[in-house]
């Protein structure tokens, strides 16, 4: 797969070095040097599907991020309403 930059808003420092040591500790191949864009190098989709939940994680609010997962949880339970196609 191919590199890509990613340089989080709010605090660019800080959050691209958060990104970093998680995509770290979830063995995703990335590197990061001072006053530079963090590199992700993501040799799966999984690896990727993974990154791009770490930045959405470190780049959004709390009030995105309450959202988003209301949303999930209402999308779960009106699936889990309806009857299976099995059925």
């Amino acid at each position: 797969m191919r590199s890509f930059a990613f340089l989080p808003s709010a605090d660019p420092a800080t959050n691209r070095w958060l990104v970093y040591y998680r995509l770290q500790d979830l063995n995703i191949a990335c590197k990061c040097a001072s006053h530079q864009p963090l590199i992700i190098d993501p040799q799966t989709p999984y690896d990727l599907l993974q990154a791009w939940g770490v930045c959405r994680q470190v780049g959004s609010s709390k009030a995105e991020l309450v959202e988003w997962l209301n949303r999930c949880w209402q999308q779960k339970a009106t699936q889990e309403n309806q009857p299976s196609p099995l059925q």
